[in-house]
């Protein structure tokens, strides 16, 4: 069961919602764990306290966990966008992070089921480590400032889905006031 701070984007299990999904993961977590096991798990822990703390500070939850794996759940693209930029901003660990606003189902252990988690999880599959890409839904309901900052990648066919999205990479801020 989930035991984190209830926000507005949640209701009742089995009913499909419009949510802002953050998908997350950290780049070469496998091999930093084959090299020393107890760093990269220091690693990972230190990382999934800076991805809650960005989260709750965001007005979002996460919602699911795997290994270096973070799936995060907003009610709006303003707060993921602002949690997505904190944490690629602040990570000692590399991390790739996908960006959709779509529907999904809650499960009854406050688990998001949908097409809107997996196109998150496919953009974060094509980012780079210390990227977050983001779905064109997400670039038409981003404020106008963060908006600017998204440049578009072009058309990409999402893996194992029939469908084509535009998808648009976000720099960093201090990059979009210098005009970088």
């Amino acid at each position: 069961m989930n035991t984190d701070v209830p926000t507005e984007a949640e209701g009742p299990a089995g009913a499909k919602r419009l949510a802002a999904i953050v998908a997350i993961d950290a780049a070469g977590y496998s091999r930093q764990s084959e090299i020393d096991e107890s760093v990269a798990i220091r690693e990972i822990s230190a990382l999934s306290e800076r991805i809650r703390a960005a989260a709750a500070a965001h007005g979002g939850r996460v919602f699911n966990t795997a290994g270096d794996g973070f799936m995060l759940e907003f009610g709006g693209a303003p707060g993921a966008l602002a949690a997505a930029e904190e944490i690629i901003s602040n990570n000692r660990v590399p991390v790739r992070i996908g960006v959709h606003l779509g529907q999904v189902t809650q499960t009854p252990d406050e688990d998001l089921l949908g097409r809107g988690v997996n196109i998150a999880a496919r953009l974060q599959g094509l980012a780079k480590p210390g990227e977050v890409l983001v779905s064109a839904d997400v670039k038409n309901a981003a404020p106008p400032e963060v908006a600017a900052r998204l440049a578009s990648r072009g058309g990409v066919q999402l893996n194992k889905m029939r469908e084509r999205i535009e998808v648009f990479s976000l720099s960093a801020a201090w990059k979009g006031a210098l005009g970088l």
